[in-house]
């Protein structure tokens, strides 16, 4: 029994690691949703509205694309390490140096830090034909292009950032070596939007 509870702790505590790893203070996630909201008001969008249905209606996410003009998928999504990676993560020899394009044309629903640091940028796209909204993420960016906003419309030719090591990279970046993790690290969702 001592056993178990105690591969039950180790469990508990990848799974909080996990969780930290991933997540982002309810602060700062307010503040992001408080970001959206204003971005949809200005589009003229009311509370009764459905978003991408009575307002802020996107046009076709277009073709989908590579992140990058040049990378190696380093890890996939999955477990590992005892946690589940949520994401692709994707390398490139140009390192800080490559551009970050969106994988769709789309909307900035936010820009923000993770608990660690990782600079990120989160888009939402539209595909019409199947009425599905899809949210990427980027993250680890080492600085986002210039002209960027929550709100602002972005198509999958425009770059929004460079491929960096901020936040929790592995290896830790060093003086020595300051290139040291240097990635994206991209997840896609979907969810379906339906109309009353």
């Amino acid at each position: 029994k001592k056993q178990n509870l105690e591969a039950k702790v180790v469990s508990l505590g990848e799974d909080k690691a996990s969780y930290q790893e991933f997540g982002i203070d309810s602060q700062k996630q307010l503040k992001i949703y408080q970001e959206l909201v204003a971005s949809y008001k200005k589009l003229g969008c009311k509370s009764s509205h459905v978003i991408g249905v009575d307002c802020a209606v996107n046009g076709p996410a277009g073709k989908f694309r590579r992140p990058t003009k040049v990378g190696t998928i380093t890890s996939e999504f999955g477990w590992r390490w005892g946690t589940l990676h949520q994401g692709v993560d994707i390398t490139s020899p140009n390192r800080k140096n490559e551009k970050i394009y969106p994988v769709a044309n789309g909307t900035i629903i936010a820009k923000f830090y993770d608990l660690y640091g990782a600079l990120m940028i989160m888009i939402e796209h539209y595909d019409s034909t199947s009425n599905t909204w899809y949210t990427s993420t980027y993250a680890h960016m080492s600085k986002y292009a210039s002209g960027l906003y929550v709100g602002k419309y972005v198509t999958s030719e425009q770059y929004i950032g460079y491929m960096g090591n901020t936040g929790y990279v592995l290896p830790a970046p060093t003086a020595s070596n300051p290139d040291a993790g240097t990635h994206l690290h991209l997840e896609i969702g979907a969810c379906r939007v339906y109309k009353d």
